[in-house]
């Protein structure tokens, strides 16, 4: 009875871990709120220190994204590591220890923004760079879509 309770337990565990996976794909909003560390800016936490501005934009989900990943691809020590029509995952390594920040762009067709997040993996502080990074951005995507 035990060694049946036990396979029946594992099947249902891979069962709910691999809806889990699926659940979470690039097709659904990536963006997450922040922990409580300073390491990490995101446009959905609103009212909080965290909290960023998305970019905003006029063209659609699909150009905006492309623009952003052209963008992404010019900036020195960034990898993108995911891409598709709606979001963009990408590292960036910092110059002096190589530490690596996880950043994600997520834009949905039905609106006029491009949320964004950015996180150092490690540390407590980031002195601000993840902020500086996002803003960085959202003034090239600006002055790309104004000479377009």
């Amino acid at each position: 009875m035990n060694r049946h309770f036990a396979k029946l337990l594992v099947a249902a565990l891979i069962f709910v871990c691999a809806a889990s996976v699926e659940a979470s794909g690039m097709d659904s909003n990536p963006i997450t709120a922040c922990p409580d560390s300073p390491n990490c800016v995101s446009s959905i936490d609103v009212e909080r220190d965290s909290y960023i501005l998305p970019i905003q934009r006029e063209e659609s989900a699909k150009a905006a994204i492309k623009r952003l990943k052209g963008i992404i691809e010019k900036t020195e020590n960034a990898t993108i590591v995911e891409a598709n029509e709606h979001t963009i995952r990408a590292e960036f390594r910092t110059k002096l220890f190589g530490f690596v920040d996880d950043v994600v762009f997520h834009a949905e067709e039905s609106g006029a923004e491009i949320h964004m997040r950015s996180a150092s993996r490690v540390g407590y502080w980031d002195l601000g760079a993840n902020r500086k990074r996002l803003e960085k951005i959202r003034e090239a995507y600006r002055k790309a879509a104004e000479n377009d």
